[in-house]
């Protein structure tokens, strides 16, 4: 009786020293990923909870005569249990161990807009498991993507190595139009763009001559994808304002319609 009530209390602090490590691993992880949150930190989290909840469980048995026995064997013939795991689940390894790889070589991160190339799958980073990484995609549906997939992937991702993104914005202009005026105020609006990066080098430039007008042609730079939208949809509804303000038209075809009289009788 005393032997079987000892070993309730050693089962009871091994559970607390377990729920105590969980604790800490979450502080842990909340502290690293305060500035920001990583993939990597969630994929080494789940691993580690994983590792440590088997540990528990192999301890836990090893406290009673008739689950030590078992656990022995189980444990002395480990490499061949792992072994025949290893053929049987195949697929759910590779999916761990390509979740590794991604984990390491980080080719994206959590919030980051990816293509899948091969896939021709587009949409923002939302977590990572040992299994498989989860794409939330714009109409808000998710992708349960495993790793071992991804890992194969040609992987588009525009904000590799903080890169920013440039899109092209070509306005065009009458040819009556003051063009000076006209590039002073598309630069001023770029300038005041709090979403717009690499202000120094803001360039309009002569694109090419229409039959209609003038193509001016620039650059927007952004952090990443989401901003470069934004910003380019604000730019160019500010330049309708400011051109119609200052009298700068931008050309668009007329069309005559006649209508009236037999063919012959038309000028």
């Amino acid at each position: 009786m005393f032997d079987l009530s000892q070993k309730v209390y050693h089962i009871f602090f091994i559970e607390v020293g377990y729920i105590l490590l969980l604790f800490m691993l979450n502080r842990i992880f909340h502290v690293v990923s305060r500035k920001r949150e990583y993939m990597h930190h969630k994929f080494i989290k789940a691993f580690v909870q994983f590792a440590l909840t088997v540990v528990m469980i192999v301890v836990v048995f090893l406290q009673f005569t008739s689950t030590k026995e078992l656990t022995s064997v189980v444990m002395a013939w480990s490499g061949l249990l792992v072994a025949i795991a290893g053929f049987a689940a195949q697929q759910t390894l590779s999916d761990v161990i390509a979740g590794f790889m991604l984990s390491w070589s980080r080719p994206y991160n959590l919030n980051e807009r990816v293509t899948l190339v091969n896939s021709n799958i587009t949409g923002i980073v939302e977590g990572i498991t040992m299994r498989h990484t989860i794409i939330r995609l714009f109409d808000n549906n998710r992708l349960i993507i495993p790793n071992s997939v991804i890992n194969r992937e040609v992987i588009k991702n525009s904000n590799y190595e903080g890169s920013k993104i440039g899109n092209f914005v070509e306005i065009e202009i009458s040819y009556t139009s003051d063009i000076d005026l006209a590039i002073h105020i598309i630069s001023q609006i770029m300038w005041k763009h709090p979403l717009v990066v690499d202000k120094e080098n803001i360039s309009i430039l002569i694109k090419d001559f229409s039959s209609n007008g003038i193509i001016l042609k620039t650059t927007v730079w952004t952090k990443d994808v989401n901003d470069n939208f934004r910003a380019c949809h604000d730019i160019r509804m500010q330049v309708l304002k400011d051109f119609a303000a200052n009298k700068i038209f931008i050309p668009y075809q007329h069309t005559v319609i006649l209508d009236g009289g037999p063919a012959d009788e038309r000028p």
